[in-house]
C-alpha cells in the first residue's frame, strides 16, 4: 500500500491561493490530522508519499506548491511519520516534466531546514513519456528518468542514496491501439533502469473515466491483458 499524504487528507480551500495566515492555519490543522492518521494506519502502509504533483502548474489543474513551502512540508511531515514506522517515506509524484528543476530547488530549500535529506526515493509521473517509439509525445522514459537522476539527485550528491520510483503512469483509453505493448514496455524499461516499482493508473473507470484497466461495464481494456502477460515474465 502506497499512502499519499496530500490535500485529500484535509480539504479546505485551494492552497496555491492561500495567504500566509490562511496557509499557517491550514498547515497547523493538517499536522494534527496526519498525526492521527499515522497513529492508526502506520502498520498497514508500505510506502508513504508526501503530497502529489506539487510541481504541476497548468491552467485548469494547478496543484503547485512553492519549493520552499514544499521543503517545509517534507521536513515536518517526515518528523511526524518516521517515529511510527520504518517504511520508506518518499516525495513526489513529480509531474511537470521539468527534468529536475523543481526537485533541485526543493532539495536546496530542504538543506536550509535540515542538514540531511532523509527520503528513500523520489516519485515521478511520466505521463506522455513512452518506450520503443510508442506514445512518446514528450520523449522517452529513459531520457526522462536519467534527467532527474543527473539534474537533481547526482548534482546534489544524492545519486547513491535516493532512488527513483513511479507512483503513476497511464494512458487514456482513446489510445487503445498498441496499449498492451506500451504497458509491457514501460514495466520492462523501468526494471532495466533500476526502478523498484511502478504503479499503473487507474484500476477502474470509476476513478477517472477513460483511464481504467476495467471499463464501467466490467470489461477489460488492453492494459488489463498486459498485466496478465507481465506476471509471466
Amino acid at each position: 500500500i502506497v499512502l499519499i499524504v496530500d490535500y485529500m487528507l484535509y480539504e479546505k480551500g485551494y492552497w496555491p491561493d492561500m495567504s500566509n495566515d490562511t496557509w499557517n492555519e491550514y498547515f497547523s490543522q493538517y499536522k494534527k490530522n496526519l498525526t492521527k492518521v499515522t497513529a492508526n494506519l502506520a502498520p498497514l502502509v508500505d510506502v508513504w508519499q508526501i503530497w502529489n504533483e506539487e510541481d504541476h502548474r497548468v491552467p485548469g489543474y494547478e496543484p503547485y506548491m512553492d519549493p520552499s513551502r514544499y521543503a517545509l512540508v517534507l521536513s515536518t511531515f517526515h518528523d511526524i511519520i518516521r517515529p511510527s514506522t520504518c517504511a520508506p517515506i518518499i516525495l513526489g509524484g513529480l509531474a511537470s516534466g521539468d527534468m529536475g528543476t523543481y526537485l533541485s530547488k526543493t532539495i536546496e530549500a530542504h538543506k536550509k531546514i535540515k542538514n540531511d535529506f532523509p527520503f528513500e526515493a523520489i516519485s515521478l509521473h511520466p505521463y506522455g513519456r513512452g518506450v520503443d517509439g510508442l506514445f512518446e509525445n514528450f520523449g522517452n522514459l529513459e531520457d526522462f528518468v536519467n534527467a532527474y537522476q543527473s539534474n537533481a539527485l547526482t548534482s546534489n550528491n544524492l545519486g547513491d542514496s535516493v532512488k527513483i520510483v513511479i507512483t503513476e503512469a497511464g494512458l487514456n483509453a482513446s489510445q487503445d491501439t498498441n496499449y498492451k505493448e506500451y504497458v509491457v514496455g514501460m514495466y520492462k524499461k523501468s526494471f532495466e533502469l533500476g526502478i523498484p516499482f511502478l504503479t499503473w493508473f487507474a484500476w477502474h473507470d470509476n476513478m477517472v473515466d477513460g483511464w481504467g484497466m476495467i471499463r464501467k461495464d466490467g470489461s477489460h481494456r488492453p492494459s488489463y491483458e498486459a498485466f496478465l502477460e507481465l506476471k509471466n515474465l
